[in-house]
């Protein structure tokens, strides 16, 4: 539902689905076909609806299990929409009342600030930088994201929950007006020395999303 990372209609990605799910499934019967992940980066997406709507009209689709086996969300910035998706999810399914589906949230994170040289600061020139959490929000939204997608379990089961990501990366750089380089400061812990994507500032340690992360893992 990006045309970031897909340019296809929506046709051929049920096509797609459906080849790929035959196939997968020939090679291993126990693989499990995961639709999505879907990125809502326009959260009134009809993309989901859309692609059930197109393999409706495929006469084997019952016969095998609609060509999927979960669905996958992706959320960033706010928590509770992690809850928003999935149920949205479940409705799109009771439609058609398609059963034995799980969700999964293969992204889940918010962009940092205030996290020195790596990070825009929170206001910057007068200017609240949009999109963006300080050190203790990131942490609160790793625990508020799984817990809404705990939640979901008396609706649907949701089998996983992945935080994106483990260290920066070099991805999500954004340029301040004044030619400053900063990344989305999306890791659990900071790039080691070395990496060369972002000016260096306390390599290689936990932010509080990483303890935040071990709370998550252990209670939910």
């Amino acid at each position: 539902d990006y045309t970031g990372f897909w340019t296809g209609s929506v046709e051929e990605y049920a096509r797609l689905l459906k080849v790929a799910y035959l196939a997968a499934r020939h090679a291993d019967p126990q693989a499990k076909i995961i639709l999505g992940g879907l990125a809502n980066i326009t959260p009134s997406s009809t993309w989901l609806p859309d692609t059930l709507a197109v393999i409706n009209t495929y006469p084997d689709k019952d016969a095998n299990g609609w060509f999927f086996d979960a669905i996958a969300e992706h959320n960033y910035v706010n928590a509770w929409n992690t809850f928003n998706y999935l149920f949205r999810a479940t409705q799109a399914l009771k439609t058609y009342t398609i059963t034995n589906k799980s969700l999964w949230v293969t992204e889940s994170n918010v962009w940092l600030c205030d996290d020195g040289d790596l990070t825009p600061p929170c206001v910057y020139e007068g200017a609240v930088v949009p999109l963006r959490a300080n050190l203790n929000e990131q942490a609160a939204f790793v625990i508020q994201s799984a817990a809404y997608a705990t939640w979901m379990n008396v609706v649907a089961p949701v089998e996983a929950i992945f935080h994106f990501q483990m260290v920066d990366d070099c991805v999500d750089p954004l340029t301040g007006p004044n030619g400053e380089r900063w990344g989305g400061g999306l890791g659990l812990v900071r790039n080691p020395t070395g990496w060369g994507c972002f000016p260096p500032y306390l390599p290689d340690t936990p932010r509080p999303a990483y303890y935040a992360f071990q709370a998550t893992t252990n209670y939910l």
